[in-house]
């Protein structure tokens, strides 16, 4: 597989986006006919995590699906602009009481 992996940190928190595709049959394939795969990782955080698939849609536009254990709907729903702000948030999420001199 091929791909592009890039990570953000704010104080403890780090998460990781993963992308990839295959290039050669001995890459291998990627399941459901998906023309590449994602992961989407906060690290400590396992619940947030997202697996995804990027699929020809019946348009035939390409299209972000959300798969796998963690997802809260049977079957695959799409990944849209807001899910992207909601990993961002978490990662960026300050929920401490402000320190008192």
């Amino acid at each position: 597989m091929m791909g592009t992996r890039i990570s953000l940190g704010s104080g403890v928190r780090t998460l990781v986006i993963e992308v990839g595709w295959p290039r050669t049959p001995r890459d291998g394939f990627i399941r459901g006919g998906g023309l590449a795969c994602a992961n989407i990782k906060h690290l400590g955080i396992k619940a947030a995590n997202e697996e995804l698939r990027l699929a020809v849609g019946n348009a035939g536009t390409p299209r972000w699906l959300m798969i796998g254990k963690h997802s809260s709907q049977p079957g695959p729903r799409e990944f849209h602009e807001a899910n992207v702000g909601q990993h961002l948030s978490l990662l960026l999420d300050d929920s401490r009481p402000p320190m008192h001199p």
